[in-house]
């Protein structure tokens, strides 16, 4: 099946969540507004010069909910690798700590009927996927005959991009997510 890529690292919510409970630590904040700051533009462009199946913005429903909505529309399964998503710095402790942003309970909600977590996959790793977005990156489903050329396309224009998974046969909407 199509190869799954992410441009920009998740974790805008857990990040700015932390930073009103000032709980944030050095650096976060200002790695949360370099990712929000930068406009999917290039990204955009590298898809089209590469062509792929479907993309979505990552945005208030996490990247999940995104996920759900594009395998419903698409009719397929997902399997996302939690180790391979990209996370910002401050959303793994964030999320440790418990400061979960409200609309990652709506959107764990929203998800739920169609979820796996498989092996040692836990709420926290849960919580993260699930984590609401401001100005997210794109999930991107390509052939798997054009990923590399994808990756190099985003690589050239200097656009963060990393393989967290693929299509996989299953009921449609389905999101298996793995360690």
């Amino acid at each position: 099946g199509d190869v799954l890529v992410l441009t920009k690292p998740i974790g805008t919510g857990l990040v700015m969540t932390a930073v009103k409970a000032g709980m944030d630590r050095a650096g976060e904040l200002d790695a949360a507004i370099a990712s929000m700051t930068t406009l999917n533009k290039a990204a955009a462009a590298a898809m089209l010069e590469v062509g792929v199946s479907s993309a979505t913005d990552i945005t208030g429903f996490g990247l999940l909910g995104h996920a759900r909505e594009m395998a419903l529309a698409s009719k397929v399964t997902m399997e996302i690798s939690f180790s391979r998503v990209p996370l910002l710095p401050g959303a793994v402790h964030a999320a440790g700590m418990g400061l979960i942003p409200g609309g990652a309970y709506a959107n764990r909600e929203y998800v739920a009927c169609g979820l796996e977590a498989a092996g040692d996959v836990g709420e926290r790793e849960i919580d993260i996927l699930c984590d609401p977005q401001t100005s997210g990156g794109l999930l991107i489903a390509v052939p798997q005959d054009r990923a590399e050329a994808l990756l190099g396309a985003m690589q050239r224009r200097h656009v963060p991009a990393a393989v967290i998974g693929h299509v996989v046969q299953g009921a449609a909407g389905g999101i298996k997510v793995t360690l």
